[in-house]
């Protein structure tokens, strides 16, 4: 399938709330960054059925409920920001080392907090690269992960 098709397919999956398109978060200072879209499927429920992902598969092989995770912690992050009176952004976030934080949101202000969702308890060398690669937010900003 060419790239135009497979647009044309993403922008009416967006349309019908299937997919979220993320796009990477980055400022002018950060050099090292993959600039890729990443996509999300928004049904966790559906893509688990599609994947053909039971309870017992998944507990056999926990590494494909890691995308289940993300997708829904989005998915919740993006309605609770559809009922507040304030304007969110959703972007990602990966460096050219693949430290990866799932979901930066910024206001309309520009103030940003990130998410990495876990399967377990994160250690101080799972998150840190990422971390450490974000710039430094300002005293006010809040700053969380999971």
């Amino acid at each position: 399938m060419n790239h135009v098709t497979t647009q044309k397919y993403v922008d009416i999956f967006e349309k019908l709330f299937l997919i979220r398109t993320l796009e990477p978060w980055y400022t002018n200072e950060l050099k090292r960054l993959v600039k890729t879209p990443k996509l999300h499927f928004l049904d966790s429920g559906l893509l688990a059925a599609m994947r053909n992902l039971s309870p017992a598969r998944l507990q056999a092989n926990r590494t494909p409920f890691g995308s289940l995770l993300e997708t829904f912690v989005l998915s919740e992050l993006l309605k609770l920001a559809s009922w507040s009176g304030e304007q969110f952004e959703f972007f990602h976030f990966r460096d050219r080392y693949d430290n990866e934080v799932d979901i930066v949101i910024e206001d309309q202000d520009g103030q940003w907090s990130a998410s990495r969702s876990r399967l377990r308890p994160p250690s101080e060398v799972m998150i840190s690269p990422a971390y450490a690669s974000l710039p430094k937010p300002a005293a006010n900003d809040s700053y969380w992960g999971s």
